[in-house]
């Protein structure tokens, strides 16, 4: 085409090749004059010319304009607006964030070829041309519900076969099937009564246990009826005893009948 208005109207081009090179375009009018014919066809094409004398023109980039951009981004089905969605050129860091409304408005250096991406969570991310939110009145936006298929989950009882609940409040372990936590060697006492309900530890300690609320000084552990003052070992991270060498072992948490017991006021129990 540049070659068809050059002969036609007795004028040369100079340009780089990699500037034209993958831009295409519709031939242009040559009976409306040389302005109009180059104004046809670089139209669009991001390119601008200057020319040297009658005889020569030069092709360059087209500076870029600080244009203003605006538009709504609003729910595809209801029209809802979508509050705060993002909104940015594609490629770039130049973007901005909706109103409450779903109204933006965004001012930048664009290009002809520069692409609008509006997203939202939760909706699918839509791309369009920047150009044609340029003018007035503002474009609405509308992002379609992105549709999730998760994969299927099975729910299945299970038995804990270390427990067994005998009557009221007491509790009966097997140590055989205390589990063993990551990162231990053993199973551990004091560890296995922190998976019941209402028992734990706030320094993740084993044996400084808060049974419902209470602190660790209110619990009273017997071992064959004795009681044990100090239960944890290596500043309280293991319990000193030695679970797998008891058949079972019991836990009675509750506050019924909680006279002075043995020097304790609760009668949180554990026993071995």
């Amino acid at each position: 085409m540049l070659k068809q208005i050059e002969a036609h109207f007795q004028v040369a081009f100079a340009y780089d090749d990699a500037l034209v090179e993958g831009i295409e375009a519709l031939p242009p009018a040559l009976d409306k004059g040389l302005e109009a014919a180059l104004a046809e066809l670089l139209e669009g094409a991001g390119l601008a010319y200057s020319r040297i004398d009658e005889a020569y023109i030069v092709l360059k980039p087209r500076s870029l304009e600080k244009l203003r951009l605006c538009g709504q981004v609003l729910e595809a089905g209801t029209g809802a607006p979508l509050p705060y969605a993002s909104v940015y050129l594609k490629g770039t860091a130049t973007g901005c964030s909706a109103d409450e409304k779903g109204y933006f408005e965004l001012t930048a250096l664009l290009n002809t070829t520069d692409t609008l991406v509006a997203s939202y969570v939760g909706y699918q991310s839509i791309a369009m041309p920047a150009q044609g939110f340029t003018h007035q009145p503002c474009q609405n936006i509308h992002l379609a519900l992105l549709q999730t298929e998760l994969a299927s989950v099975i729910v299945k009882e299970f038995t804990i076969d270390m427990l067994e609940r005998e009557s009221g409040n007491r509790y009966r372990f097997h140590p055989e099937q205390i589990p063993t936590l990551p990162g231990w060697g053993e199973p551990d006492l004091l560890r296995g009564l922190q998976l019941l309900p209402g028992i734990s530890a706030a320094d993740e300690s084993a044996s400084n246990l808060s049974i419902r609320g209470g602190t660790s000084d209110q619990n009273l552990l017997l071992w064959d009826g004795i009681p044990i003052y100090h239960t944890g070992h290596f500043f309280r991270v293991l319990h000193g005893g030695q679970p797998l060498r008891r058949s079972a072992h019991g836990c009675l948490p509750g506050w019924l009948r909680c006279r002075v017991w043995r020097a304790r006021l609760r009668c949180d129990r554990y026993y071995g």
